[in-house]
């Protein structure tokens, strides 16, 4: 029974070792701590420590593979952010907010072309969106046409032409992306389609989104009540089904004022704050009324817009803040590259600090490993 608990910490420091933010060293050092302390013979130890030595090999290799660009999860819209995480990951329940009218659907739909691109099957719930939408969304994008005009009826009979002929073109990619349209959604129902989903192997289902989900009041229970039950489900869902649930959600319209992003400007905010692996918000800095940013860069450039993205919470990973352009009519979303090389330049920091010999106390080791955000 000693050996299999010494095996089985191995096995849960190694994961630890994944943490980019994480000294290996110290993961060694504090599974020795454990040999060192318990009552087994200098052949189980042996054994023991030949297991822990495999897997942090392992997780070495997959450090560096990471910092050199590797992805372990499906590509998202952004490079910045496939820095910073390796990819939008299974058994992940991800936050996307933004305030109204400032793209929340065009980042979404990026994201999941991007994933569909890459050969993951993902699907979409959708509260506000039909197919028709999606699908003309993404085609128009690789079209080069605005939405608006093609939602207005403003093209011409070659542009229509086109369109058809991108639709052809990317057909196989679009077949890879299943939407849902849901007049009215609540979380049994939501639960229904992850289930139908992973019998498919979809790799993501993006729910559009958790404030105008149905929720059981019927009790007396507040609405805040049934968003608590209902985000602590998707993190349940997300691991019971081994795919990622990514819900978009709708920043407190009570905020018109803004040159920062809190985790706190989420409507109903408490529970998601919690249950989320992460948290990725943004706003247009034009909607704001906000011309230049602190660096005096201008916020706008003809049909373009300049957007503020934060990942404000990743567990077992880094978080950041960056810009991008976005044109929401052609449905255009640019990552500026000193960011990307920003990115991967904190990426490279941290595990150049990972190398060093670690110099914490047995309080600060304990406290560590008893973090409730650990990725096990």
């Amino acid at each position: 029974a000693m050996r299999r608990d010494t095996h089985n910490s191995a096995i849960l420091l190694s994961q630890k070792a994944l943490d980019l933010s994480k000294d290996i060293f110290e993961v060694k050092d504090d599974f020795q701590k454990i040999l060192d302390g318990g009552k087994i013979t200098k052949v189980q130890a042996t054994s023991a420590t030949d297991s822990l030595e495999s897997a942090l090999s392992n997780s070495q290799e997959k450090r560096e593979m990471l910092l050199k660009g590797g992805l372990t999860g499906a590509r998202t819209f952004s490079t910045v952010l496939d820095t910073l995480t390796f990819g939008r990951k299974r058994k992940k329940f991800d936050v996307l907010g933004a305030y109204t009218s400032h793209g929340k659907t065009l980042v979404m739909i990026k994201d999941c072309y991007a994933a569909a691109k890459d050969g993951h099957r993902v699907a979409i719930a959708s509260l506000e969106m039909t197919k028709e939408e999606c699908v003309t969304r993404i085609v128009a994008e690789e079209a080069g046409i605005s939405y608006f005009r093609i939602d207005n009826g403003g093209i011409s009979e070659e542009e229509l032409k086109h369109l058809r002929a991108v639709g052809k073109k990317i057909a196989t990619i679009l077949d890879r992306i299943f939407i849902y349209e849901c007049s009215s959604l609540n979380k049994k129902e939501f639960e229904e389609i992850v289930y139908l989903e992973s019998k498919l192997g979809t790799h993501t289902v993006y729910l559009d989104y958790i404030q105008i989900m149905q929720f059981d009041i019927t009790f007396g229970g507040k609405k805040l009540d049934s968003i608590v039950n209902f985000t602590k489900s998707m993190k349940e869902f997300a691991v019971k089904y081994d795919m990622n649930i990514t819900a978009l959600t709708q920043l407190n319209r009570e905020i018109t004022s803004a040159k920062e992003l809190r985790s706190s400007f989420i409507a109903d905010s408490s529970s998601i704050e919690k249950d989320a692996d992460s948290i990725l918000l943004f706003m247009i800095y034009d909607k704001f009324g906000i011309k230049e940013t602190e660096f005096g860069e201008s916020t706008k450039n003809g049909e373009f817009v300049l957007g503020k993205f934060a990942l404000l919470k990743q567990r077992g990973g880094a978080t950041s803040e960056w810009d991008a352009w976005l044109n929401l009519g052609l449905g255009i979303y640019t990552d500026l590259e000193e960011n990307v090389q920003g990115a991967k330049a904190t990426l490279g920091k941290i595990l150049n600090q990972a190398k060093g010999t670690s110099s914490k106390s047995n309080s600060e080791h304990k406290a560590e490993f008893e973090d409730e955000d650990a990725p096990f």
